[in-house]
């Protein structure tokens, strides 16, 4: 059996896009399975009549043309992320999110608490996923929301900010599309003095940053860490069945518990099923400035162990090297290079620039 691994280039940059490649690839060698990374389905050379390719990602041409190179080269693709729509030549399987679900509970509970004027938020139109997401939310949310409702990430938070503030007024919760969007929403709020008590913000993502902010946020949690159990899973399973054409599942989700905003009155909130049987980013998305600085400061604090998050800790609050070396039994230059190796993380040259950088969204 041969088994190969591609990534959606803008996808892999997301926090999303690494948690779910690194699961896979984690669930792969669990499993003692020999496979290799390419970067364009044309670089496939070993042919084999069991051979498996792991696509991730979820910007829709791009998944119909990985579908379509491994049809022509009998190649088996098994997709984590977003499954193309619309006819086109192809036979794939799957592992995506149980999104429908997921907002029809959250959509109930919101009605339930009595959050009646819900708005949907930093939409990306080329993610399949949004589109789910926006499907979902106007199908569930039909009698209080409309396509009006619907605010998008055309590549600027900005502007989908901007759209969204004359608005803003209108509702009483906010469902994002991701952590980027609920973050980048809370913090223009507060500067414009429009965040309160009377907004909930939801969000789908669970990622290091959204478990700093200090404001009240729900997060739903996609469980990208069980991605690649199930790929993995499927590919078995394929295998094993040759009288098997396909298989496609969904992951169960979750509300995070570690979000300030999962504790008291949104504490009760409902969980998914188990896995389920079902018959889901381009580069101007990425593109956007506060996009990327988000993307960075993401990836950086999971790059952390719980030194340099305590290091880090004692600087923003404003401490020197001398302070976090005493406040964590080290020694000033071990605290430098700490800092030294997070500022390479985050691209930045100074550590007031590092500073910065890190204060506007933590």
């Amino acid at each position: 059996m041969v088994v190969e691994i591609l990534i959606e280039p803008d996808f892999e940059q997301s926090s999303w896009g690494k948690a779910i490649g690194d699961s896979l690839i984690t669930a792969l060698v669990k499993k003692k399975m020999n496979f290799s990374k390419i970067e364009d389905i044309s670089q496939i050379t070993n042919k084999s009549e069991k051979h498996f390719l792991f696509a991730i990602g979820t910007d829709e041409k791009w998944l119909k043309y990985v579908v379509s190179g491994c049809t022509k080269n009998k190649i088996h693709p098994i997709l984590l992320g977003g499954v193309p729509k619309g006819p086109f030549n192809g036979i794939f399987s799957a592992v995506t999110s149980d999104l429908p679900r997921s907002m029809y509970y959250l959509i109930s509970y919101l009605k339930g608490k009595g959050r009646l004027k819900p708005a949907l938020y930093g939409i990306n139109p080329a993610s399949l996923s949004d589109a789910e997401r926006k499907e979902s939310f106007l199908r569930y949310a039909d009698e209080l929301a409309s396509e009006n409702d619907v605010y998008y990430n055309n590549g600027s938070l900005e502007n989908c900010f901007e759209d969204f503030l004359q608005n803003a007024k209108n509702y009483d919760c906010v469902i994002c599309a991701n952590d980027y969007s609920a973050i980048s929403l809370i913090r223009n709020l507060k500067e414009t003095g429009d965040f309160g008590d009377s907004l909930l913000v939801v969000s789908y993502g669970d990622t290091m940053l959204s478990k700093r902010m200090d404001a009240p946020m729900l997060t739903v949690s996609m469980r990208y860490e069980e991605y690649g159990d199930a790929a993995v899973s499927i590919c078995k399973t394929l295998e094993k069945n040759s009288s098997l054409l396909y298989m496609n599942v969904a992951v169960k989700w979750k509300i995070s518990k570690n979000t300030p905003s999962a504790k008291n009155e949104y504490a009760d909130i409902i969980h998914s099923d188990d896995l389920v049987a079902l018959n889901s980013a381009d580069e101007i998305f990425y593109s956007d400035n506060e996009m990327r600085e988000m993307i960075l400061v993401e990836n950086m604090l999971l790059e952390c162990d719980a030194l340099d998050l305590k290091i880090l800790d004692v600087i923003l609050l404003g401490g020197s090297y001398e302070n976090a070396a005493e406040n964590c039994f080290i020694s000033q230059n071990t605290a430098k290079y700490r800092i030294k190796k997070l500022m390479n993380l985050c691209n930045t040259k100074s550590k007031r620039d590092f500073l910065k950088l890190i204060e506007k969204y933590c």
